[in-house]
């Protein structure tokens, strides 16, 4: 009894390993043709499927992409892989990723997972890619239609329009951006490939740029203008002016091939110099103590340059080279040079309100009231800008009918003066209207000294009502 038990058992067992080699056999048999449990590709579950359905899913899932292209000057421009027929194709990396898995050893993987991450095979038309990166805007827009060497007169004076140095060859760059993208690059800089290259230039370009160093050489000018507040530097653009050239704007050379002077364009320059800054004969805009801008002539001061030996000596000095700061010759010359001749150093007669305005340094020094010419007999004091021309103390005025001494006198303009008035009780108001000066300015004994001590020979005097 017990042997026949044991003999059931043996072949019970028997049949148990036999189906289980069977068992095993099958699924050995069936992960020989398709990936393994518990395997998953770039993301997708591939137990039990043939390369062919994991390559299916795995292109599913992916698109055409962009490839960047940006230029010297950080502008880019982007190209679809879809428009030159951008494929990708896993086949290679599955077979190779299955061929590379043991199925005899399927019952050992029961417990892990395989995370597995492939790369495709892929192809494009390197032609259509390479035709695609020469149409790019941010190309064509480094692609010059002409290779010159020019010198060109622009806003700023002449310059050498040179464009044959760094020239972008759009086949080299073609041709470097397609081996980017098959290192696997999206983003290609221009300036790192090897794409720029010297044009060679001809024999008449190489003499352009000889003319061009010579060009240099003549127009650098040291001179510069001192005109007191302001400094003119005759630089590039100035000195441009003054190349002698014909009327279509080619340069007229001498007898040794070197750049001449124009003469007249010299001229034209301090002439426009000589616009700015004379102030002779011209009105003044003055801001008035009293709130108002009014106009004021210029009378017997202001500056005049001397035109005609400036243009001497800018001929010359630009001619010889010579470097310097040149203070010009001036035929009147102000208290103060530059735009504004009066300075901050002034004397205001108001005389619309009767009252004198003593400014020093920009600071109001003193105010007081005055009387002026006496508008009833038409001794009217004259408006305009003037100055001290003379200091001279205890002197008598002398005019038809009267000799008056003062203590201190400050002539402005011919027999018109400052002047201290001991016999005047009172200044300011209307006096002027019936009872005025002979047309003087009439200031209190007590402020005259100040004036006449603080204030020397060539005080801007403006005067008005």
């Amino acid at each position: 009894m017990i042997n026949k038990l044991t003999k059931m058992l043996e072949r019970l067992l028997l049949v148990a390993v036999i189906l289980g080699l069977i068992c095993y056999f099958a699924v050995v048999c069936f992960y020989k043709d398709v990936f393994m449990i518990n395997t998953w590709i770039n993301g997708i579950y591939c137990t039990g499927k043939s390369v062919e359905e994991v390559n299916t899913e795995l292109l599913l899932q992916t698109k055409a992409p962009f490839l960047t292209i940006i230029n010297r000057d950080g502008e880019t421009g982007i190209i679809d892989m879809a428009e030159v027929a951008y494929q990708e194709d896993y086949t290679v990396s599955l077979q190779a990723q299955k061929e590379n898995q043991n199925p005899w050893l399927w019952p050992i993987e029961l417990g892990k997972k395989k995370n597995i991450s492939l790369l495709p095979q892929r192809t494009w038309d390197e032609g259509a890619l390479k035709l695609l990166v020469t149409e790019l805007d941010i190309v064509k827009k480094e692609i010059s239609d002409v290779l010159m060497v020019k010198i060109i007169k622009g806003d700023a004076g002449y310059e050498l329009y040179d464009n044959l140095y760094d020239v972008l060859q759009p086949e080299l760059l073609a041709e470097y951006v397609n081996q980017c993208f098959v290192l696997g690059e999206m983003t290609v800089q221009m300036q790192l490939s090897d794409a720029y290259r010297d044009m060679p230039a001809s024999a008449v370009q190489e003499e352009t740029r000889k003319q061009w160093e010579q060009l240099q050489e003549y127009l650098d000018c040291g001179i510069v203008y001192d005109m007191g507040a302001e400094k003119i530097a005759i630089d590039h653009k100035i000195a441009s002016e003054f190349v002698l050239v014909d009327e279509d704007g080619r340069f007229i050379l001498d007898e040794h091939g070197g750049f001449q002077l124009d003469e007249l364009a010299v001229e034209l320059f301090i002439d426009r110099l000589a616009m700015e800054y004379n102030t002779v004969d011209s009105m003044l805009e003055f801001n008035a103590t009293r709130g108002e801008t009014v106009q004021v002539e210029y009378v017997t001061y202001g500056t005049e340059l001397d035109a005609e030996a400036e243009k001497t000596y800018l001929k010359e000095a630009f001619s010889q080279g010579i470097r310097e700061e040149h203070v010009p010759t001036y035929l009147q010359e102000g208290y103060v040079r530059g735009k504004n001749d009066i300075g901050d150093t002034y004397i205001e007669v108001d005389m619309g309100i009767q009252k004198l305005y003593a400014y020093k340094n920009g600071e109001l020094l003193l105010e007081t009231d005055i009387v002026t010419g006496n508008m009833k007999r038409k001794w009217n004091t004259p408006e305009g800008v003037n100055f001290v021309y003379n200091k001279q103390k205890n002197r008598t005025l002398r005019g038809p009918g009267y000799a008056t001494p003062v203590d201190f006198w400050m002539p402005v303009k011919g027999s018109i003066g400052l002047h201290d008035a001991d016999w005047r009780k009172e200044f300011g108001g209307e006096i002027y209207m019936t009872n005025g000066s002979h047309g003087c300015v009439n200031i209190p004994p007590e402020v005259m000294p100040t004036i006449y001590d603080e204030y020397e020979i060539g005080t801007p005097v403006i005067m008005f009502y």
